[in-house]
Formats: structure tokens, C-alpha cells, sequence
């Protein structure tokens, strides 16, 4: 399942900060996707919600399995 464009976004951002597998600042994801922390924080919920990400410490996240598979066909669709 692919999720709203908001959310693939911001799996497809978490995806690209991620350094080695390292959880990825609220901040980080503010700065990259120009938005504010507000519409960030209420997208993060929705993707936790559907199981795409989880927060390893306060502040930071990481995708699930599950989230790194929605970047995986989100990535080989553009591919196509």
C-alpha cells in the first residue's frame, strides 16, 4: 500500500537522512522537507499511526520495516 503523498514524502526524507540506519532528528526532517515542525509532527503521527515509523528517543525516528519498504516501491516506481 502506498500511503498520501505527505507521508511518502516524509519516508522518502527520513530515508535520505538517515545516516547507517541512525534515527533522524524531528529537526532534520523540518529543514529538508521546508516545512514547519507543526505539519511535520502531525505527518510524523499519521505515519506512526500506519506503522511506517517509530521513535527510537525522544525527537528522533527511524522507518519500520514497513516504512522502508513503501521507500523501496516509491523508489522503483520512479525508476520505471
Amino acid at each position: 500500500m502506498i500511503p498520501q503523498v505527505g507521508i511518502q514524502k516524509l519516508l522518502l526524507a527520513i530515508y535520505q537522512l538517515s545516516r547507517n540506519g541512525q534515527p533522524v532528528h524531528v529537526m532534520e526532517l523540518v529543514s529538508h522537507l521546508n516545512s514547519s515542525r507543526q505539519n511535520v509532527a502531525m505527518t510524523l503521527s499519521r505515519a506512526k499511526a500506519q506503522g511506517f515509523v517509530y521513535n527510537p528517543q525522544r525527537g528522533y525516528w527511524k522507518l519500520t520495516d514497513s516504512g522502508l519498504r513503501v521507500v523501496e516501491e516509491i523508489l522503483r516506481l520512479v525508476k520505471t
